[in-house]
């Protein structure tokens, strides 16, 4: 990004910034953490299906067995 771009963006952050009233920027903080919740939750039963995924091969599947393709 050249300079004079990252001045203009600088420059309309702070407009934006000096519009927000504190009751403004609580609500979009609230609706930040709502998406990051969701995005946990996700991470979470995707490393779930993964950890059974994992233990359902080890169990079918020994590793010395050298075919790992799922028939």
């Amino acid at each position: 990004m050249e300079q004079r771009e990252r001045i203009k963006l600088k420059q309309q952050i702070q407009q934006i910034n000096s519009s927000l009233s504190e009751g403004d920027a609580q609500k979009i903080m609230e609706l930040l953490e709502k998406e990051v919740q969701k995005v946990e939750r996700k991470m979470m039963i995707t490393l779930e299906i993964k950890e059974m995924l994992e233990d359902w091969l080890e169990e079918e599947y020994e590793e010395d067995d050298g075919d790992r393709v799922i028939h």
